[in-house]
């Protein structure tokens, strides 16, 4: 009855295809909800907090495992648009889905390891700057949960791909010892 929800230990799987144990893995997940918004238009979470999680960002051929994700997010919340629009009769107006606001996201003490499919799930690991987002939603109407969810996601999958790019140098020693493992397979 606080509005405050917590869940440890939760684990996102990997997309079909990929090769390591998983894309998410969070020590800690913590909810707030405004609980005089639970019955309203528009629900308001206080904050999203995500501590201690360990991303494994797995490059794929073309793609990565959190790029599909992504991409997999961003279906949703445009299949959710489309699907309120198709509700509509004419000279009504759009029937809308609840919405939310969300004050304030938090990703903090996040750690990536970084792999590539070719590397069987070899990976390297580099800490991931923490993130904070303010007033998700926080217009009048608010926003819908696959929007939030997208604007969440791709903060992380920025900041993933940023350290990513920072720490090639980490996964190249890691690739160069799969390699000269791998060498040998082919004489």
């Amino acid at each position: 009855f606080t509005g405050k929800a917590t869940m440890r230990k939760f684990v996102i799987g990997n997309p079909q295809g990929y090769k390591t144990e998983y894309a998410f893995n969070l020590d800690n997940l913590v909810v707030n909800v405004e609980m005089t918004t639970i019955f309203s238009k528009k629900l308001v979470f206080d904050e999203i907090r995500i501590e201690g999680a360990q991303v494994i960002y797995e490059l794929g051929l073309g793609t990565s495992n959190l790029g599909e994700i992504q991409n997999n997010i961003a279906k949703a919340a445009a299949a959710d648009k489309t699907a309120e629009s198709k509700h509509e009769e004419p000279g009504k107006k759009p029937k809308e889905g609840r919405k939310i606001q969300i004050d304030h996201f938090y990703f903090n003490d996040a750690k990536v390891s970084m792999s590539a499919v070719a590397l069987e799930g070899a990976k390297a690991s580099i800490p991931i700057p923490n993130i904070h987002l303010e007033g998700i939603g926080k217009e009048e109407k608010g926003t819908s949960v696959g929007e939030a969810a997208d604007e969440m996601f791709s903060s992380i999958y920025k900041s993933v791909g940023d350290v990513a790019g920072s720490g090639v140098n980490a996964v190249k020693g890691v690739g160069e010892d799969a390699w000269e493992k791998t060498k040998g397979l082919f004489k």
